[in-house]
């Protein structure tokens, strides 16, 4: 459920992020009120937390629901003269509140792959 919501704010964080004033503005504001009111700016805090909160989502900083599969690496493996490839991707399982990231070599044997990615050295093209 809370993947689905910073997802969901992820995707309307610059919509908005539009409709809230900068945190510096904000933080001026804050220190104006507390001299002249002589009280805590409630509304103003959470005006920027959300602020705070939405370009940190918005920065893809956070660990999201999913993370698409990477290719780290690309080699030769020396014993066999096929190429290789180190591949890594994430996700979040929910009930165990924990990122789980995975990676995995694959050693591709198609000989199309072996001719465009090897030369005759058994090094990469």
């Amino acid at each position: 459920q809370n993947l689905l919501e910073l997802e969901n704010d992820r995707r309307q964080a610059d919509a908005r992020l539009a409709n809230i004033p900068l945190a510096g503005e904000l933080r001026e504001e804050m220190a104006d009120f507390i001299l002249r009111h002589k009280e805590f700016p409630a509304a103003l805090q959470k005006s920027i937390a959300e602020r705070l909160y939405l370009e940190d989502v918005k920065s893809e900083n956070t660990f999201g629901p999913f993370t698409l599969a990477q290719t780290a690496k690309v080699s030769v493996n020396p014993k066999t003269g096929r190429p290789y490839y180190l591949v890594h991707w994430a996700t979040f399982d929910g009930s165990a509140n924990l990122p789980l990231v995975y990676m995995v070599t694959v050693e591709d044997s198609s000989e199309t792959m072996i001719r465009q990615l090897v030369d005759r050295n058994g090094k990469l093209n």
